[in-house]
């Protein structure tokens, strides 16, 4: 039994982690987002400007993705240990 509860604080640890991971990965995101050069008011230089800054809007969006991977395995993972009864 002691064996199971160190395990399930262990999980509980890693779990707090990729919560961890998650909001770096957004934070990064965002950075990201504001280093996009302001929008032109002029249409016609609107879409060099979705050229210039495609690569940082794409790299967002996929630091995004992994936030929501890791947010949702250690909110996962906290909820089924909480449910085995771990602390």
């Amino acid at each position: 039994m002691h064996h199971v509860l160190c395990s399930d604080h262990d999980g509980i640890r890693a779990f707090r982690g990729l919560m961890l991971a998650g909001a770096v990965l957004v934070g990064t995101s965002t950075l990201l987002l504001t280093l996009l050069p302001e929008v032109p008011t002029d249409v016609a230089a609107l879409s060099d400007w979705v050229e210039e800054g495609s690569a940082l809007a794409v790299w967002s969006d996929e630091l995004r993705f992994f936030a929501i991977l890791c947010w949702w395995a250690g909110g996962w993972g906290v909820f089924t240990t909480a449910l085995r009864g771990g602390r």
